[in-house]
């Protein structure tokens, strides 16, 4: 299928080229470019059946990226256009908190510490110690060598921390010392 360019299509694909030249994710001309396709509509709710399948092909560019372009222009005056721009200052932010009923956002980040290491600690509680071999050995090696290392530093911030923390006392471990923790943790102090 070849497609015969119209005045109409020579300025929708020269801003295509402004977006793809520009530096600062072709904001201003996307916006353009989804005013200049809202003329399309002419009175309509939305543009003719089958146009936005032919400004796909034409500009390479997927029918989602065009509806977000018309979506951006319909619902931000040029007014606006400086305001916005320098709010979300990407197309990402702007397709993602601006153009949606309900702001999504970036992701973040799916587990923290404490979540990680609680499915540490059931993965190595559910072992059974009688299915470990010597191969094994290495592994164990470097696991308790990373508990050493995590113990160590809540040890020291425990001590950075200590003037304001609440402690309990431990179980005695000999008759003459008694050690005491901050609620809530167990067994912190180094071995």
């Amino acid at each position: 299928m070849t497609l015969k360019l119209s005045e109409w299509g020579t300025e929708l694909k020269r801003l295509e080229d402004a977006i793809d030249q520009s530096d600062n994710d072709g904001l201003v001309a996307r916006w353009k470019s989804g005013q200049h396709m809202l003329t399309q509509r002419k009175g309509r709710a939305s543009v003719p059946r089958g146009l936005l399948d032919v400004w796909s092909h034409l500009l390479g560019v997927h029918r989602s990226e065009l509806t977000a372009r018309m979506k951006f222009a319909e619902k931000f005056p040029e007014e606006e256009l400086t305001n916005v721009i320098s709010k979300f200052r990407t197309w990402f932010d702007i397709k993602q908190q601006a153009l949606t009923d309900k702001p999504r956002g970036r992701k973040k980040e799916k587990k923290t510490a404490s979540a990680i290491l609680l499915h540490a600690f059931n993965a190595v509680e559910g072992i059974d110690a009688l299915n470990l071999t010597v191969k094994d050995h290495p592994v164990i090696l470097r696991f308790a060598a990373l508990i050493n290392r995590v113990r160590e530093t809540l040890w020291a911030q425990q001590q950075t921390d200590s003037e304001t923390v609440d402690w309990l006392p431990v179980e005695q471990t000999d008759s003459e010392t008694v050690d005491w923790l901050p609620v809530g943790r167990r067994d912190v102090s180094p071995m």
